[in-house]
Parts: C-alpha cells; sequence; structure tokens
C-alpha cells in the first residue's frame, strides 16, 4: 500500500535516528573500514520537506551534498528487540535524502564533535514521495537506488550493500532504549551515494531526483536564499 509521505505540516514523531555509515561508504572506507556500531548512532528532531519542496541550502556552504538512502518509519514500541523479531516493528519503507553541508561538517568532525551543524538545518531532511508498507516490499535489502542531478546520473549502488541490515540495527539501538511507533531510522548513504565520493557538489537551482526501486522518486531542488530566491 502507497501513502503520502509525512511533509512540514504533517505531526512529526518523537525523533530522527539514522546510522551514518550503515551502508558502504567513502567516508568508512577513507576510515580504513567499519567502525563501531555504537558510533554510527545519531538521534536529531525532524528537520524535513517532503517531495516536490525547495531544499535550502545552508548559509555560506559551498560544497553542499546529497546522500541516498532507504528509510523505514516504525509501527510500533519496542525496547531490547531481537533482530528475528525486528521486521514486526517496521511500517514502510520510503526514500531519504539527508542533505549535508560538508565544510560544516568536516570542521565538526575534525574536532571530533559531529556532525551537528554538518546535517541539522531547516529542511535538511527529505523523504517521500511515498510511505509503501512493509507488506509491498518483499526484500529490503535488494533495491537498486540511483541519484539524478539535473538528470544525469551520479551514483547507482544496491540497499544490499548495507553493512548492518534493518534487524541488527533495530536490535542495536532498542538495547535497554525505548523506541516508538512513528520514529524513523536512515540506513545510511549506499556506496557512492553522495557528491562527497565523486568531488562533486550541489549549487542553487539543481534539481536532486533520488530512485529506489519500488519507492519512487525523490524530486528536490536547491534553492540558495542568498540567491534572492
Amino acid at each position: 500500500m502507497l501513502r503520502k509521505a509525512p511533509s512540514a505540516g504533517a505531526r512529526q514523531p518523537p525523533s530522527l535516528r539514522f546510522r551514518r555509515v550503515s551502508a558502504r561508504s567513502g567516508e568508512g572506507r577513507r576510515a580504513g573500514g567499519l567502525v563501531r556500531a555504537a558510533d554510527l548512532l545519531q538521534g536529531k528532531p525532524l528537520l524535513g520537506r517532503g517531495a516536490g519542496r525547495g531544499r535550502d541550502r545552508a548559509r555560506g556552504e559551498t560544497r553542499f551534498d546529497y546522500e541516498l538512502e532507504l528509510g523505514v518509519f516504525l509501527s510500533r514500541k519496542g525496547k531490547d528487540i531481537r533482530p528475528e523479531d525486528a521486521y514486526d516493528h517496521i511500517f514502510g519503507y520510503c526514500i531519504f535524502n539527508d542533505f549535508t553541508a560538508r565544510t560544516a561538517q568536516l570542521r565538526e568532525m575534525t574536532g571530533q564533535l559531529g556532525p551537528a551543524k554538518g546535517k541539522d538545518f531547516d529542511t535538511g531532511n527529505a523523504m517521500g514521495p511515498w510511505l509503501v508498507t512493509a507488506d509491498e516490499v518483499s526484500d529490503p535489502h535488494n533495491l537498486t537506488m540511483t541519484a539524478r542531478i539535473n538528470g544525469e546520473e551520479w551514483s547507482r549502488g544496491n540497499s544490499g550493500e548495507m553493512h548492518h541490515k534493518f534487524p541488527a540495527v533495530l536490535a542495536h539501538i532498542s538495547s535497554d532504549e525505548t523506541l516508538y511507533a512513528g520514529e524513523f531510522i536512515g540506513s545510511g548513504t549506499v556506496g557512492s551515494g553522495c557528491g562527497l565520493e565523486l568531488g562533486r557538489f550541489l549549487k542553487h537551482g539543481d534539481v536532486v531526483e533520488l530512485e529506489i526501486e519500488g519507492l519512487g522518486i525523490l524530486r528536490n531542488r536547491v534553492v540558495d536564499r542568498s540567491a534572492g530566491v
């Protein structure tokens, strides 16, 4: 079943939880491989908009970037969730673009303080265009994922590249901690699924299209408010 993904005006779940490198990523490779699971978690308020809306580029940012991710919404409350029970807690799947200000992120990560403002800015989290219920997705870890900028393909990967699949992710983050219905979890960036790995970044007016097999196309335009738009 398809449901319209939450928009800025929708009631928001209590937090946005995501693993930064649960999929294979360039950052992880440059760091010498995987880091400990506990180092990959972050919770923050939702600062998002749905499909078709402009994405405000972080002020003063010259290396604005996209991140191609698969996201899940939880269906019910749970704590100490066993991996074999994890799928019972997933309501559905959607595309997630974790827009990132790389200059700010680099500054924060160098000081071992981040990411903070590299990720936290209004309209920074895009998700949608549909929330596809779990019963419609036969294998969430075998979905083709692509990113196009102004119609040109920049990224292509598969959700099967995740080092830590959703059952392991839910088991880890629910250890001694209660998760609630409506919370959102992102997979982490698919391999080559961001401009940072390509040495290319977004500019004002760029149209970013993220597509995941069976989940639709999430389309947003980059808006630089300093350009008077």
